[in-house]
């Protein structure tokens, strides 16, 4: 087998057949080099002289950051994409030849002694600098001749012998300056106010300690070609400017799920990508239409406040039909007034049948539902267009009978608690074709249903659920075992069954290995392999760990 330097020298040659290159390669002679002239690092260079431009330009980038630095994907692809740089080649060994090829663009301070007060000199080439708090005032004389700076990085926590606002002053004053900025990160404590830096890109903003308190400037609103905002912040509540609807080319916001929710008109940010939470108020600035043209989100999105939401009309206007990219969709009620209640009986089905999300949705989590009945489109032909691979039902306190879940195709989460309605899962649940119900079903768990009295299964001559891996029922104290589940668990590697006293030793076959306790009035492990028992806590922790 090649070594890697032989493997990076082929893959040069490989890529042209032109003479000419392999004329170039042969005269660098840099497969030939050993430990002594840099070794690996000849090689790694070989293989950047290979790569795209754009792709050397992300490459190189990297920099700017220390010997060591944790880069995570998604933030240094953001940073790229605000210096300009469109493709990157993700995580690669970048640090040791990115600092091997920067040309002095890139410059990075070390951390100086709080002793040593002399200049800090930075080459007037560099377009990128990261540098220490406490070092910014030592360093803006040679800062502020930089007018073409791209990239600013200021870290770290001011020391005893700094004064805040001397140093709030200087990164002022600093900025005003630095007109073709595109990427900044800097403490928290030093942004009182931002001047106008209208090709900034990328904003990150820490917060290491807990400052209490804490709102970001108004002035922000003004950074109109603003793509990524990322504020991480450690106090007690963070409130965001009023005008923040203004940064109309924001594609990532990552902060706290309250401070997103405080956000009047968030629906303007029709390039926004991810919000994760979104609470339906009490006016249009905050209402649930504010979501329609907002189908660029993606990953996870929590819609919170469903009570606010009077009908399936209202429901209809944030069109999650047409988010696409939404993996994960989490619809919340809360508790409402007895009063509320009896004048809005049919309110959340209606809302429910309005929130039909798009076939790619993965996983759908509804929490607080008091409707009667589940929506039309988690049954029959529009059920079975649905790519969801987990579902979790909680505190549905109105939903008597469950839709034929078994009819999709991909499930294989199937969660439900604490639903106090539910007396029965009858065969319905499977489908019609009951033998080709729950094809890809892993993990089935019941927690919490209290009045659930029957769980239909079918004989032993059906083959059921031919690839669930975990059951868990917990608390389901009037539930009685079906007479097929002792056929349903032997096969079974992880079964934990807790607080249902109706399930009881009656419905374990005598070839089965019981675990300790053996069963009386609760059954706290049945492990039907000899090798294999899950004990309920990594049981629990499984399922919480586990993300579709």
């Amino acid at each position: 087998m090649a070594c890697p330097r032989q493997q990076t020298f082929c893959q040069a040659l490989r890529s042209d057949f032109n003479a000419n290159h392999w004329r170039g390669i042969s005269k660098r002679k840099m497969y030939q080099m050993g430990a002594e002239k840099g070794g690996l690092m000849a090689t790694l260079r070989l293989s950047h002289e290979q790569l795209p431009r754009d792709l050397k330009e992300c490459f190189v980038s990297c920099s700017l950051f220390p010997k060591g630095h944790a880069f995570r994907k998604e933030e240094i692809i953001r940073v790229w994409m605000a210096l300009g740089y469109l493709d990157g080649p993700g995580a690669e060994p970048f640090d040791e030849l990115a600092e091997f090829l920067s040309s002095g663009e890139y410059f990075r301070i070390k951390k100086r002694s709080e002793f040593d007060d002399g200049p800090i000199n930075i080459p007037e080439r560099a377009r990128h600098v990261y540098l220490d708090i406490n070092d910014l005032a030592r360093a803006s004389g040679r800062l502020s001749r930089i007018t073409n700076l791209r990239s600013l990085v200021v870290v770290g926590q001011i020391s005893s012998g700094s004064q805040k606002s001397d140093l709030i002053q200087t990164l002022k004053e600093l900025l005003i300056g630095m007109k073709c900025l595109r990427v900044l990160m800097v403490s928290e404590p030093l942004l009182a106010d931002l001047p106008k830096l209208k090709h900034l890109r990328y904003l990150e903003i820490h917060v290491e300690e807990n400052y209490g308190n804490a709102s970001l400037p108004e002035s922000i609103c003004k950074l109109y070609q603003l793509q990524t905002l990322i504020r991480r912040f450690c106090g007690n509540k963070l409130s965001m400017p009023k005008n923040f609807k203004q940064l109309i080319s924001l594609q990532f916001l990552e902060t706290e799920p309250e401070a997103v929710c405080t956000i009047a008109d968030i629906g303007k940010l029709t390039s926004l990508q991810e919000i994760n939470t979104f609470e339906v108020g009490d006016n249009d600035n905050f209402g649930i239409s504010q979501l329609e043209n907002m189908n660029q989100v993606r990953g996870s999105l929590c819609i919170k406040g469903l009570e606010m939401v009077e009908g399936k009309d209202e429901a209809l206007k944030a069109k999650l039909g047409k988010k696409e990219y939404i993996e994960t969709l989490d619809l919340r009620w809360k508790l409402v007034s007895k009063e509320r209640t009896e004048s809005m009986m049919t309110a959340p089905h209606e809302v429910l049948e309005g929130l039909q999300p798009h076939c790619n949705l993965s996983k759908l989590i509804i929490n607080g539902y008091t409707g009667m009945e589940p929506p039309n489109w988690l049954k029959g032909a529009p059920a079975q267009e649905l790519n969801l691979k987990c579902i979790e039902l909680s505190n549905c306190s109105g939903w008597k009978d469950l839709p034929p879940f078994g009819i999709l195709p991909y499930l294989k989460v199937l969660h439900l608690r604490q639903m106090r309605s539910l007396r029965r899962i009858g065969e319905e649940i499977y489908g019609q074709d009951i033998p080709s119900g729950f094809p890809q079903l892993h993990e089935l768990l019941f927690e919490g249903l209290r009045n659930l009295e029957e769980w239909f299964l079918p004989n032993r001559d059906i083959q059921l659920l031919p690839k669930l891996r975990s059951l868990s029922i917990t608390n389901c104290g009037k539930l009685k075992g079906p007479q097929a589940l002792p056929y349903l668990l032997e096969n079974l590697p992880s079964v934990f069954i807790k607080n249902c006293p109706n399930i009881g030793k009656d419905y374990i076959r005598p070839s089965m290995t019981i675990g300790k306790p053996i069963l009386k009035k609760d059954v706290e492990c049945i492990r039907t392999s000899p090798v294999y028992c899950q004990k309920p806590a990594s049981l629990k922790r499984k399922f919480a760990d586990r993300s579709w």
